[in-house]
């Protein structure tokens, strides 16, 4: 597999596996994804958390190195654990939907961000699970189709969620830090975003980062059998839009919302090309909801 870019060599990355129960290798540390159909899910009831501040989150995101594991944090001893929802919903659903984004905390996330964001068609969102079951009714469409993830890491090892796998080949335009317009184009790859859960100090709260990332394929290591060490392994490979990644505080009682923004309008963004699929008939969008799991 192959990618032809215009920015600066890729990182590497394990490979997710496919769709269904897998178990993800990274840093030594075992990270699970549990997946099971679904139907609309339904969060539950819980006590109101007060939002985080737009300061706090901005803060996180600065602090946060360039693997996507904040510093200045105590991993709790338990394994961190979220519940995360792909919906699957006839294009327009909730992206243009004004109803739904009322019912959203934009601010929960720090203007910079929000706007960027916007800038390359994602846009995000928290809100009180109590909320759900209305918004749940709103998107209960026809061909509208729902996946469950379970995702447990021990607070700095990330998880990889496919949104649009086995793509033959695609351009991605996206604007950068510095408001700067990029192109890349991709052979024989997979879309997906990287969840990192970690918690701060004296609090429950999640903090979440969500990274769109592409991996574009492996390379293969073998030693001859007579050296010392590994004979053979397989290294994969990613193309990462680190600035592009959200970085927000979630309650326990809350739930955070990823969704592309109006994907006829570019084609080609980010929001478009990892949660859209505009060639289908009729075109569909990928929603990612993150539901904390109460330890």
């Amino acid at each position: 597999m192959s990618s032809r870019s215009n920015s600066r060599a890729p990182d590497s990355a394990p490979r997710p596996g496919p769709r269904g129960r897998a178990v993800f290798g990274l840093l030594g540390v075992a990270a699970t994804l549990a997946c099971a159909g679904c139907g609309f899910p339904f969060l539950g009831k819980s006590d109101k958390h007060p939002p985080a501040t737009p300061s706090v989150q901005k803060e996180a995101a600065l602090a946060a190195d360039p693997a996507g594991v904040p510093h200045r944090i105590i991993a709790d001893p338990v394994a961190l654990r979220m519940r995360v929802y792909q919906l699957t919903l006839p294009l327009g659903t909730l992206s243009l939907n004004d109803k739904i984004w009322r019912q959203l905390d934009e601010d929960a996330l720090d203007s910079a961000t929000t706007v960027l964001l916007a800038r390359n068609g994602l846009r995000a969102g928290v809100a009180p699970q109590v909320r759900w079951p209305v918004l749940a009714k709103m998107l209960d469409t026809p061909g509208a189709t729902s996946q469950e993830y379970v995702c447990q890491t021990d607070g700095r090892t990330p998880v990889v969620i496919p949104t649009r796998p086995n793509v033959p080949e695609q351009t991605v335009f996206y604007v950068d830090s510095d408001l700067e317009l990029q192109g890349r184009t991709f052979d024989r790859c997979d879309n997906v975003v990287r969840l990192s859960m970690s918690r701060l100090k004296d609090t429950t709260d999640m903090l979440v980062q969500v990274e769109p990332v592409v991996l574009t394929g492996a390379i293969e290591v073998t030693r001859g059998a007579q050296e010392m060490g590994v004979v053979r392994m397989t290294q994969p490979q990613e193309q990462t839009f680190r600035n592009l990644r959200l970085v927000t505080h979630v309650a326990a009682a809350n739930f955070l919302v990823l969704a592309p923004l109006n994907p006829k309008q570019n084609s080609f963004s980010v929001g478009t090309r990892f949660l859209s699929d505009t060639d289908k008939v009729p075109p569909m969008e990928t929603v990612l909801v993150f539901v904390p799991i109460k330890q």
